[in-house]
């Protein structure tokens, strides 16, 4: 076997060196990769400052390689475009990582291990700017990953409350101690006969409280001894220098290995996390090696993950200030009580694991859509198309203009258009494009009814970027319903408005287009230029959206008659259409169409549609119309089209 098909899954996470600190969510990445045992795998490290020539990559042992990828480069998504096709699946460590395979979330390959609550830790560390862009790939994870790992029941029941509407696949896997082969989890039984010791290990993240664990330490001190392991040890000094403590604690830093023998020595273990929505769903590394090592939590708020649903014992931090120190009979209770705990926590580790290689190893589902990588939008377009035409066919495509998503040598193909042959070729020609390369029209159609024009039906109708500027959806689709044969295909595929002019404009409701249907004789046509003139995103063509210009009402008083071709008559995208537009319309039997696929590229910033021509009512979907209506999705910068 070679090439990249000898892989089976890929790690999308740093690999996990010796060299590398092994708090958090290394140990993370660790307890995973030991549950991969025997599997070929590799890992993919995204960083903007690797480069994107190299893309090759490096063997660690006979069954783990690695590769450094830049998110932005053309040959590194070519690669995990490739890998896609072979890989069984994709494991994905954390949502920010998650970011960089949001094209492939549709292959069913794609699994999240979300570690942690990406939109709040932002706010935590000063980034409330990303937080905006954290839910939308969070919305994104929960809705289309083949399946999501959360780290405590806790987890479940954050986002159940946070995205009601959302019913994502999931199962938990607990954080498990990593521990290096032969350690012995041994230790002497608690006593009094000298200064209880109390430990922290782990990182100085924000939501961890450097200040109050050292002012713990500072005003302990008396009863204590404190004792601070970090890979971060020299800010731990400084910080306790610059409080000028009388009674600082111990700092240092040791390797994983050597870990066990400084738990062994500790009585006490700190972990002073407030209560927030970030802590009271983790899962803390540090957390569970302090049970496993009898050492008794000293905590600042008890509500972290599951350990206080399944029974944990602790002492607070106001209480061990307050000089309410457990004495050795009463720590020997807690630490047989937090064993019973770490067994639990084991116990649902194994059970979620075998789960996750059962799922691992069963076939994507053919339902639903698969988003890759496309070199270009021809490609992305046949590759949706080519899942449910037979060809040769009889064909229509409406507006292909230059770009013809089937060549004429595969099929029977006419081509419908609004303007002429020579029409279109002066318009090539005028945006400096190749005249040659115009499509031959066939029917000339100044209007939407192309019946008046066309007397033939086909086995497949393409229109790609045309419903967007229709006036009357409805009658459009019925329209283009006569022209294809029962059981042939219409093909839409229809602008995402979140990489259009159209980004600040509101979505199109159900509301609007069955009201274009059931009041015809009302003008449709001027609120659609209105908005446009509203909303549209100046910078599209390099200006500046200019509230003093783009709010003055003369302005916006001409806006309301003033129409052009480029018009959107209305905008879409993706994530809410189908729910909310289409399955909805469809289930009025409005239409004479079955859904088949949707399928979305946001590299390109579109989506197709696949529709069979006759109705299936056991197919009929009312959609989530009647649910509360998510919020526009920004487009996403890190899912764009690679430099040409």
């Amino acid at each position: 076997m070679t090439g990249l098909d000898r892989f089976r899954i890929a790690v999308v996470a740093p690999f996990p060196h010796s060299h590398l600190p092994c708090e958090g969510w290394m140990t993370r990445i660790l307890n995973i990769d030991r549950l991969f045992d025997g599997i070929p795998r590799i890992y993919l490290g995204f960083s903007e400052d690797h480069d994107d020539s190299i893309c090759e990559e490096t063997w660690h042992d006979g069954e783990r390689a690695e590769v450094l990828l830049n998110p932005s480069g053309r040959r590194s998504m070519e690669f995990v475009s490739a890998l896609a096709e072979t890989v069984d699946a994709f494991y994905v460590h954390t949502s920010h990582l998650a970011e960089y395979i949001l094209p492939w979330l549709g292959t069913g390959k794609v699994f999240v291990d979300v570690h942690g609550l990406a939109p709040e830790e932002e706010d935590l560390s000063g980034n409330a700017h990303l937080r905006e862009r954290y839910e939308t790939i969070e919305r994104w994870i929960l809705q289309s990953a083949r399946c999501c790992i959360f780290v405590s029941e806790a987890m479940a029941d954050h986002y159940a409350g946070k995205y009601p509407s959302l019913e994502p696949k999931w199962l938990t896997i607990p954080v498990n101690a990593f521990l290096p082969s032969g350690v012995g989890i041994t230790r002497d039984p608690p006593t009094d006969d000298r200064r209880p010791v109390v430990l922290y290990s782990g990182g100085i993240q924000e939501w961890q409280n450097l200040d109050a664990m050292l002012e713990l330490a500072e005003s302990a001190g008396d009863e204590a001894e404190f004792r601070f392991l970090s890979h971060e040890h020299g800010l731990i000094r400084r910080r306790s220098e610059e409080l000028e403590l009388a009674h600082p604690p111990a700092v240092g830093h040791c390797d994983k290995a050597e870990l066990p023998d400084a738990y062994r020595g500790a009585d006490f273990g700190l972990i002073l996390r407030d209560d927030s929505p970030v802590n009271r769903v983790s899962c803390p590394t540090k957390l569970v090696e302090y049970l496993l090592f009898g050492q008794v939590p000293i905590v600042r708020s008890p509500h972290l993950g599951d350990f206080h649903r399944l029974g944990y014992a602790y002492v607070t931090e106001e209480e061990f200030k307050g000089g309410l120190i457990p004495d050795a009979a009463s720590r020997d209770w807690m630490i047989e009580q937090n064993h019973r705990v770490v067994e639990k926590l084991r116990a649902r580790f194994d059970e979620g694991a075998s789960e996750l290689l059962a799922l691992m190893s069963a076939p994507a589902p053919r339902e639903g859509v698969a988003t890759r990588h496309f070199h270009d939008l021809r490609h992305f377009r046949r590759s949706v198309l080519a899942r449910h035409a037979d060809f040769p066919c009889r064909l229509l495509e409406i507006g292909a203009f230059q770009l013809p998503t089937v060549d004429p040598s595969e099929a029977d193909v006419k081509f419908l258009d609004f303007h002429t042959t020579d029409e279109l070729r002066a318009m090539a020609r005028k945006n400096g494009g190749d005249p040659a390369s115009v499509v031959p029209v066939d029917y000339v159609c100044r209007n939407d009814d192309y019946a008046e024009v066309v007397d033939a039906t086909f086995d497949v109708l393409i229109a790609n970027h045309v419903l967007e500027h229709i006036d009357r959806t409805i009658e459009w689709l019925r329209t283009v319903r006569t022209l294809i044969a029962d059981g042939g295909l219409l093909f839409l595929v229809l602008l995402d408005k979140k990489k259009s002019f159209d980004r600040f404009r509101p979505d199109t409701p159900l509301s609007h287009l069955l009201f274009e249907h059931l009041a015809p004789e009302e003008d449709v046509s001027s609120i659609h230029n209105f908005e446009t003139v509203l909303y549209y995103d100046e910078t599209f063509i390099g200006g500046e959206n200019d509230p003093e210009i783009k709010l003055d009402v003369k302005r916006l008083a001409q806006g309301v008659t003033s129409s052009h071709p480029g018009v959107h008559r209305h905008v879409f995208q993706f994530e809410t259409f189908g729910e909310r537009i289409l399955k909805p319309l469809l289930y009025t039997k409005l239409l004479d169409f079955t859904l088949l696929e949707m399928s979305n590229c946001p590299q390109f910033g579109e989506f197709a549609i696949v529709l069979r021509a006759g109705r299936d009512e056991a197919a009929s979907d009312p959609g989530r119309l009647f649910n509360p209506a998510p919020d526009s999705l920004p487009y996403l910068g890190a899912v764009r089209a690679p430099e040409k």
